[in-house]
């Protein structure tokens, strides 16, 4: 099953970012609006895709902001930070590179590869010949195919992560090596407290579950959800509301600041910022939205299973037809379609049929009147009337 993910909820900030048009993989559609200082032309939050059977996490864009405040007369710096995206495993344990080895890209043409990622990392170009060419070729880019042959990028364009061959690749099995700057870091929920994990997992599903909190009832328990169930339908028709608070002091020793409430809008009460709160750490405005995720179901037609509701009947009744046409003003001026129950009549048409009156019992022939009209009524197009003249 395919899910339709919208984000389109602004951040606070200055300055302002908007994506108008959605963009495309065969799991979701994304629409985002949204506006931070200095953000740059990036989607604060993306899901890869990803099989049925894979968890989805949404992915979060690498938010580093700072802001100096006065709280309760002491000036403070809010650092909004994401720990959580230097724990990743990075390529020679630099962040924020990535390697991504046997990746194969789409082909956008003959010579021409798109990969997943963008903001290529280039590095160390070396000097290569290739019938009487001189290129300068990166040793970060390594580009071949299921039979061993090597191909030559000669070009390439860092921010789209689109790379451009010497050699044909089209009709090959292509695959390419590269390392790329990373500029999100997968979110799998937050840590409430240090035993409680809330977890998110926008796959619903079967198989899937997600961690549902209540942060407003203390008398509910926190539930480890199934993705879809016949009693509950998980997330789906669900807002995730996604949620940013900062860090004051040492945000070494912090855990990350994002978290995200589920089809509840954040109040100050909530336990994962109650405390810092109160103790006057910052205050609730000083929480950012980043966003929200809407997930709908888009049902494909093959998983459909359809069921006739229409109930038998319709049509005028034979015994009250005339009394039907005498209250009109224009006859006849009743409408049915269906003739189980008895005969249709529309308001406006009609079919004048001739014949020859020899064909009729009466004068010698083989049918009756009952049985001419029975004929018509099977070949004459639904809706009509016959008037039947015998000549």
């Amino acid at each position: 099953m395919e899910y339709n993910i919208e984000l389109k909820d602004t951040i606070s900030g200055e300055g302002t970012l908007t994506c108008s048009s959605p963009y495309y993989t065969t799991k979701f559609w994304f629409k985002q609006q949204s506006a931070l200082e200095n953000l740059g032309d990036n989607n604060l939050i993306k899901v890869k895709e990803l099989s049925s059977r894979e968890p989805w996490y949404p992915f979060i864009y690498l938010i580093e902001h700072t802001v100096d405040k006065e709280i309760d007369g002491v000036l403070k710096t809010l650092h909004y930070r994401m720990p959580a995206f230097y724990r990743q495993t990075f390529y020679d344990n630099t962040p924020p590179l990535m390697e991504v080895q046997e990746e194969s890209p789409d082909s956008i043409s003959s010579n021409v590869l798109q990969l997943d990622n963008n903001n290529i990392h280039i590095y160390n170009l070396v000097d290569f010949t290739k019938d009487g060419h001189e290129f300068k070729v990166p040793e970060s880019i390594n580009i071949y195919d299921d039979d061993s042959n090597e191909y030559t990028p000669i070009d390439w364009h860092v921010s789209s992560g689109r790379i451009s061959t010497y050699e044909k690749t089209s009709n090959k099995n292509v695959f390419v090596d590269y390392i790329y700057e990373e500029t999100y870091f997968e979110y799998r929920g937050y840590w409430l407290d240090n035993e409680t994990f809330i977890k998110l997992n926008l796959n619903t599903n079967p198989g899937n579950t997600f961690t549902m909190l209540h942060p407003y009832d203390e008398d509910k328990d926190i539930e480890i959800r199934p993705a879809l169930s016949k009693e509950d339908m998980g997330l789906n028709n669900k807002i995730i509301h996604f949620y940013m608070k900062p860090v004051v002091g040492d945000i070494e020793d912090k855990t990350n600041g994002v978290f995200h409430t589920i089809d509840e809008r954040l109040e100050s009460s909530h336990p994962f910022i109650y405390d810092e709160i109160q103790a006057g750490e910052y205050e609730f405005e000083d929480v950012l939205k980043i966003g929200y995720i809407h997930i709908t179901p888009i049902v494909d037609s093959k998983n459909l299973t359809y069921k006739d509701t229409r109930v038998r009947g319709g049509g005028i009744k034979e015994d009250i037809i005339a009394d039907i046409l005498d209250m009109q003003e224009h006859r006849p001026a009743i409408y049915d379609y269906d003739n189980i129950d008895g005969k249709p009549h529309p308001e406006n048409n009609s079919i004048v049929i001739e014949l020859p009156k020899e064909i009729l019992q009466d004068n010698g022939g083989y049918l009756s009147k009952e049985e001419v009209e029975d004929k018509i009524d099977k070949y004459i197009a639904l809706g009509n009337i016959p008037i039947i003249i015998y000549k």
